[in-house]
């Protein structure tokens, strides 16, 4: 039986990360992507071009050599919707996208998985090396009407790591701990914090 996600009339969520990377397609750096472009561009309709630089350390660790310091320039392309509530970005080694109008994990889903299979049939990548997912939540207790709450009584304690310790200070907090979990690969990276807020 599948576990139904549960849905929040006011989801913390400010933004969804995605991320693929697969071995380099020089294909991307070296052509302008107007063949994706023509797919996705009635819902991303404005288009930037970026250079990245990526660096690489020659003779690292060889006494007899000094080490040499070799620079490459990569072309990224981005897209983003009217609203720039969705962004793509596509590199000679990974997709990106991300999503700040976040409503429910298939929501999410649908969206990244017409983009990503777009991006397939656009550049056929031989196989993907890794993926990550991030979530980035800001919970205004005053959104709420939690005010008078500890984040203890909020959250769970496994999350807060020290916060749900009484003897902390509520708003003097900041965590973050590596999980592997026991079933397959798949690891996650949680970190927390207070940002200070009138509204709290």
């Amino acid at each position: 039986m599948t576990e139904k996600h549960k849905k929040y009339r006011k989801p913390p969520v400010e933004e969804v990360f995605c991320r693929v990377d697969f071995p380099p397609i020089l294909r991307i750096s070296k052509e302008l992507p107007a063949e994706f472009q023509e797919k996705i561009r009635t819902d991303y309709p404005n288009y930037s071009k970026n250079v990245g630089q990526e660096a690489f350390v020659s003779g690292a660790g060889d006494k007899q050599v000094s080490p040499a310091v070799s620079a490459t320039y990569l072309n990224t392309y981005t897209f983003q919707t009217e609203g720039n509530n969705g962004l793509i970005t596509i590199a000679p080694n990974f997709l990106f996208f991300s999503a700040k109008s976040y409503v429910d994990w298939d929501d999410f889903k649908q969206k990244f998985n017409k983009i990503f299979k777009l991006f397939e049939e656009t550049y056929s990548p031989q196989y993907y090396s890794r993926a990550g997912l991030r979530y980035c939540d800001v919970f205004v207790r005053s959104k709420y009407g939690l005010t008078d709450k500890r984040w203890a009584d909020l959250i769970n304690p496994e999350f807060l790591g020290h916060l749900s310790n009484e003897r902390v200070e509520d708003d003097r907090f900041n965590s973050a701990c590596d999980v592997k979990f026991k079933d397959g690969d798949e690891r996650a990276r949680i970190t927390a914090g207070i940002a200070l807020d009138d509204n709290n």
